[in-house]
């Protein structure tokens, strides 16, 4: 499934509440003024210097070269899904390609940066809601850092669909680590000569801004969805040797409800084959569940470079760009002082240990204690080890907690989220409340829930060392009061044996007495609720723990078998 992103740069997300993550594949939608500013910003640019020698080169001689090798990523990681940030992925990229060229350092470096600090990481113009290289670079003027994808918080996570529906990153900007860094003396944004001169010209120009080692970022357009969907068939289903034509969707008219744009990084091209030409590009859309190892696709050489697609203004099909960067030979220092390590905060669950019976609710406090420089924000997660003793059921977050998020629920795990917007929580605080959970029993036996620290920092940005103190449930087994007895119907014995309780947890699973539970167990069940009902002790064959004998016990037996 294509999904359009869009907000002020207009994205039009159609999104089913349920959809997977995994199915998407998200393209960017600008409105006419965006894709106005657009075509400004790219008009505006300085055209790329090349070097004499190197364009006649690429005039008179064939061949291959990839610039794959300058960059540091894992292919299933690179990727977007399922907001429109594609735009970033491609700048970073080329911003990659020119570090370890320049520096021979070869380092991911952070889209999470940008995304979190551009345009304050929130509302109809982040990241998430698409942008151009010229925006990509305008970030990094003022920024003049890059920070590695490695630094603590900084590997892209907002790749889900609260950040989609929220407009709004996962990750607030001070949480992320900036040190070390890579200094950015400088950084412009440059065209590539391919629009109004003949494809040979063009051709010669991309492939000699590549053999000058730098990478190239390509904004293409697609006018329809019906060039969309052909798009994804080629991605989502051929592998890395198939080569793409966007030549059949030329001279089309803009579809200002469907058409869009998508940004991917240049880093290759092959012209051994003159029948088989084509450029290497490196795509944000993951792996195409495996048939695309790399996360790369081919494009055919041979195409109309000064394409355009048919609107209120002729819309053209594909820009070709690249920046001239100037970093600092290495990153910066982190600066260790000897001293006596710092005492970890408490992060933990309370009460700690909890004897309840089955069908009870609980209610469970997530503390952090203390910590010695206030909170920024938390990304936290809670999971039962044994739902069926003892389920997650609702959660709350203080009412000082901004940017809140908590995952779907009833469930065994729960994800919370939130940040101290106000600086409600700062300084020396000795006990910090972040969430109260709910809690409801089952089955007898023990549940212990556990707490995992994705991201807590303190007011400075750094990370708050913890911790976890786990919260264990104890469900004891329902006191049978009176023996449970052989099943019957109107006075008569149906099943000989007496039902069984085979794994000793209280309950009598074993309803025919045969020793196991079997789909005999769940017909008898079914058949003789309303005698089990009124003869045999409840707590007996209680499985959901709600005092009665209903349908859900039956279901509950049934998804035990």
């Amino acid at each position: 499934m294509i999904l359009f992103s869009e907000g002020a740069v207009s994205a039009a997300e159609t999104l089913a509440s349920n959809e997977s993550v995994t199915t998407l594949n998200p393209i960017m939608h600008p409105n006419q003024t965006t894709l106005q500013r657009w075509i400004e910003q790219y008009e505006a640019a300085e055209t790329v210097p090349i070097d004499q020698t190197i364009k006649d080169r690429a005039i008179q001689s064939t061949g291959a070269r990839s610039l794959l090798s300058d960059l540091p990523y894992i292919a299933s990681e690179r990727n977007q899904n399922p907001i429109g940030n594609c735009w970033v992925w491609a700048g970073t990229g080329v911003l990659e390609v020119a570090h370890a060229e320049q520096t021979g350092i070869k380092d991911r470096l952070s889209i999470q940066y940008l995304d979190s600090n551009y345009n304050d990481g929130s509302g109809p113009d982040w990241a998430g809601e698409g942008g151009s290289l010229t925006d990509f670079v305008q970030f990094y003027n003022q920024q003049h850092i890059a920070v590695p994808w490695s630094n603590y918080n900084a590997n892209f996570q907002d790749g889900q669909l609260w950040s989609l529906k929220n407009m709004q990153t996962w990750i607030p900007a001070a949480s992320i680590q900036t040190t070390p860094h890579y200094d950015i003396s400088s950084i412009t944004g440059q065209k590539v000569q391919t629009r109004g001169v003949s494809q040979v010209t063009a051709i010669t120009n991309i492939k000699a801004v590549l053999d000058q080692n730098r990478g190239i970022y390509l904004g293409f357009k697609l006018p329809d969805e019906a060039a969309w969907d052909d798009f994804e068939t080629f991605w989502n289903d051929q592998g890395e040797d198939a080569v793409w034509d966007p030549s059949p969707y030329v001279s089309r008219t803009w579809d200002s409800n469907t058409g869009g744009g998508h940004a991917v990084l240049c880093i290759g091209y092959d012209d051994t084959d003159p029948n088989n030409r084509y450029w290497i590009l490196v795509n944000s859309w993951g792996t195409a569940g495996g048939k695309r190892p790399n996360g790369i696709f081919r494009m055919k050489m041979d195409v109309d470079y000064s394409a355009t697609y048919y609107g209120l203004y002729n819309l053209p099909a594909m820009q070709w760009e690249t920046e001239s960067v100037t970093f600092s030979a290495t990153p910066q220092p982190v600066f260790t002082i000897t001293t006596v390590a710092p005492i970890p905060a408490s992060l933990g669950l309370s009460p700690k240990n909890n004897t309840m019976k089955s069908g009870g609710n609980l209610s469970l406090d997530l503390n952090l204690t203390p910590s010695v420089n206030g909170l920024s924000g938390y990304i936290i997660t809670i999971t039962s080890d044994n739902p069926q003793v003892a389920s997650i059921t609702s959660a709350t977050l203080p009412a000082w907690a901004g940017m809140t998020s908590i995952s779907t629920l009833p469930s065994s795990t729960v994800t919370v989220m939130g940040s101290d917007l106000s600086d409600q929580v700062h300084g020396a605080a000795q006990t910090i409340p972040l969430a109260n959970l709910g809690i409801t029993t089952g089955k007898a036996g023990t549940a212990t829930l556990t707490v995992k620290v994705t991201g807590l920092s303190d007011d400075s940005g750094h990370p708050i060392l913890t911790t976890s103190v786990p919260a264990v449930i104890t469900v004891q087994a329902p006191n049978i009061s009176s023996g449970v007895i052989p099943i019957q119907s109107n006075g008569d014995l149906l099943i000989g044996n007496q039902p069984t309780d085979p794994d000793h947890d209280g309950l009598y699973e074993d309803l025919n007495g045969n020793g196991v539970l079997d789909f005999n167990d769940i017909t008898l069940f079914f058949n003789q609720m309303d005698w089990i009902s009124g003869h045999e002790p409840l707590g007996a064959f209680d499985f959901n723990g709600n005092g009665q004998i209903d349908f859900n016990d039956i279901v509950i037996l049934f998804n035990s078998l």
